[in-house]
C-alpha cells in the first residue's frame, strides 16, 4: 500500500514539473520580438494592417509592425514606417497552456489564441473570440488570425 501511494505521489510530481516545464519552455520560445505578418479578421481576406496602420505598404516593404513579448507578462507593438517609429503602444501578455496565448495590445488584440506553430520562425495565431475596436466606443467580438514570424533569432 505505501508503495502505491509512493509511486502515486512520483507520478503526480512527475506530471506537475512536466506540464511546468512545457508552459516555461514555450513561454522562453515566445518571448522575444516578432513582426506581425497578416492581420485578418473572419471572413474577409484582407489584411487588416492595410486598413488601421497609416501608410501601411505605401510603398510595399516601406513598414513593419513588431510585437516583443517581455519579461514580467509585457508586451510592446511597435508601428515602423521607413525605419522610423510612428508609435508605440504597451498591453500585457501570458501563456495560459502550452498551446494558448492571451495577449491583450492596442485596440485591436484582446483574446486568447492558439498557437500554431508554422515553422522555426513563423507562427500562426488564432482566436475565436477577440475583443478588437476599430471604431471608438463600439468593441466587438470576431475569430481573428494573427501571422507572425520570429526576428531575433
Amino acid at each position: 500500500m505505501r508503495n502505491i501511494a509512493i509511486l502515486a505521489l512520483g507520478a503526480i510530481i512527475t506530471l506537475a514539473l512536466y506540464t511546468g516545464c512545457v508552459k516555461l519552455q514555450n513561454k522562453v520560445i515566445m518571448k522575444g520580438e516578432w513582426e506581425l505578418v497578416n492581420f485578418q479578421l473572419e471572413n474577409s481576406p484582407d489584411n487588416l494592417m492595410e486598413g488601421i496602420l497609416q501608410g501601411y505598404n505605401q510603398p510595399p516593404g516601406c513598414c513593419k509592425y513588431m510585437i516583443d513579448f517581455q519579461d514580467g507578462d509585457k508586451v510592446v507593438g511597435t508601428y515602423y514606417v521607413n525605419d522610423t517609429i510612428s508609435y508605440t503602444v504597451e498591453g500585457n501578455w501570458s501563456l495560459d497552456d502550452k498551446s494558448e496565448l492571451y495577449i491583450k495590445l492596442d485596440d485591436y488584440v484582446d483574446g486568447l489564441f492558439t498557437i500554431d506553430r508554422q515553422s522555426r520562425r513563423e507562427y500562426q495565431l488564432k482566436s475565436d473570440k477577440n475583443l478588437i475596436e476599430l471604431l471608438p466606443g463600439s468593441p466587438f467580438e470576431t475569430p481573428t488570425t494573427l501571422d507572425i514570424r520570429r526576428r531575433d533569432i
